[in-house]
């Protein structure tokens, strides 16, 4: 099934031919009417050293090399004593991104140190220099922002783990939450939240401590619903019929929280007065959840039945849980950008996979429509999109445990940004115009996905820019 989704994507929507021997052959690119055939499961270019060359020689004269991908120093204002000159390797970005109103910051993988570091950096920069005040990741908008408010209270490293996944709990990111504690109560705080449909534990540890106060037997009635809520989205009870007798509590339940919201408003806004988006936040978290009720719940439910008899089920969008998750996360991001903050700049720190123009014009197996793909077009517009992607090392999967690297193909997004032979470096995509010299932007290329599987793209229909790494390696977690 999923080898038959990715040839009908790249047919449709890449340009591509099948032939009967299974290779696909790109449509003649600009090199000589030179055909360029491509092999899904083991892809291989066969673009000639001269054309490898051309494109080497190219790159060399126009991307960004960087200085150090390690952020700057946390105390002491924007700007210390002495480190006037801490950004100045960056300094291009601004002409790149222009007015640009969402910078968005992917990662090919989640468990990449390197790609921690810089992305604490690059904020660093494009907070201080480039007036963005908001950072959104790919977490629960619940637990992030909560945790946001909370944040005179909780020490950096408390503030990571409460507000974000545990694939971000690393010693490379923590600085970013010392960062945000630090600027909190000065007059250019860097605001945090997420625009994740799913949860953490410390959610309900925030609606003990919120809600308790107010009405103790409402903040228990609201964390059992969570509870119950969480268990049928990522628990082992697959009985759908059971799940049909619940469904009306569930709904009766999170209305009822509406309810008691509505009417203490004003007595709940007191105990955090600094932070009035709070109670609308909330109220958007429970029109996640009740959507989590009507459509995911019974959609999470039937995949873990499916996964279990072995079967491959007819494909329906509507049903499919990784496409439900963009689309909340796509709501959600542009709720916030133009209801909460419509008048500040934002930041977006996600995978690849989510931030990423048009996931369903990339050849892999997964090509439902992404997060980008789902904003509204004004959004869309406003926005500047960095892929970040590693020649080569190791990196942590969503577990934490070492995951090398499969080895590049020559003509791959690694491959030839690998050639300028920088360390790291960023590549403008989106100023350049097709010739002979830069047609691999335009042309499908594979980059790794999770630095595991390959993927077939056009680079610039994806990405405005793009960051690379010659290597990386697995952060350091900090588990409890």
């Amino acid at each position: 099934m999923a080898r038959k989704r990715l040839q009908l994507v790249a047919k449709t929507v890449l340009g591509i031919t099948i032939a009967a021997s299974g290779v696909l052959t790109a449509a003649p690119n600009v090199l000589a009417n030179e055909e360029t055939p491509v092999v899904v499961q083991s892809i291989q270019y066969r673009e000639g050293d001269h054309v490898l060359r051309l494109w080497k020689d190219y790159l060399e004269g126009v991307v960004h090399p960087l200085e150090t991908i390690q952020p700057a120093s946390v105390k002491g204002g924007d700007v210390g004593e002495g480190d006037e000159d801490k950004f100045k390797d960056l300094q291009f970005l601004k002409s790149l991104v222009g007015d640009s109103r969402i910078v968005m910051l992917g990662e090919s993988t989640h468990g990449a140190s390197e790609y921690n570091l810089s992305k604490v950096r690059l904020i660093q920069f494009l907070h201080e220099e480039m007036g963005f005040d908001v950072i959104a990741f790919e977490s629960g908008l619940d637990a992030a922002f909560s945790s946001y408010v909370q944040s005179d209270s909780l020490s950096p490293l408390e503030l990571m783990r409460s507000s974000v996944y545990p694939v971000w709990h690393t010693q490379e990111a923590l600085p970013l939450f010392e960062y945000i504690a630090d600027r909190r109560n000065s007059e250019n705080p860097l605001i945090l939240t997420g625009f994740d449909n799913q949860t953490l534990y410390s959610y309900r540890d925030f609606i003990q401590k919120w809600i308790g106060p107010v009405d103790s037997e409402m903040a228990g009635k609201w964390n059992q619903l969570e509870d119950k809520i969480w268990s049928w989205y990522a628990g082992d009870n697959n009985d759908l019929e059971q799940f049909y007798e619940e469904k009306p509590a569930l709904l009766q339940g999170l209305q009822e929280i509406s309810a008691f919201l509505q009417a203490n408003g004003e007595k709940l806004k007191q105990a955090y007065p600094d932070d009035p988006e709070l109670l609308n936040v909330t109220k958007r978290v429970l029109n996640n959840r009740i959507e989590l009720v009507n459509t995911v719940l019974e959609a999470s439910i039937k995949q873990r039945v499916t996964v279990a008899s072995g079967e491959m089920p007819e494909f329906r969008l509507e049903e499919d849980t990784m496409y439900l998750r963009d689309r909340a996360m796509a709501d959600n991001l542009a709720w916030l950008a133009e209801e909460v903050y419509p008048d500040k700049k934002i930041i977006v720190w996600g995978h690849n996979f989510h931030i990423r123009k048009s996931n369903t014009t990339v050849g892999n197996t997964y090509n439902t429509p992404n997060m980008t793909e789902l904003l509204p077009e004004k959004l869309r517009e406003e926005s500047y999109v960095i892929g970040l992607y590693a020649h080569s090392g190791v990196s942590g999967d969503n577990m934490g445990e070492d995951s090398p690297f499969i080895p590049v193909q020559p003509g791959s997004v690694e491959y030839l940004l690998n050639e300028t032979g920088h360390p790291y470096l960023f590549a403008d995509l989106k100023n350049e115009q097709r010739r002979v010299w830069n047609a691999w932007m335009f042309t499908p290329r594979t980059g790794l996905y999770w630095g595991m599987f390959e993927e077939l793209f056009i680079p610039r229909e994806q990405y405005d820019g793009i960051l690379f790494f010659r290597t990386v390696q697995t952060p350091q977690y900090i588990k409890k």
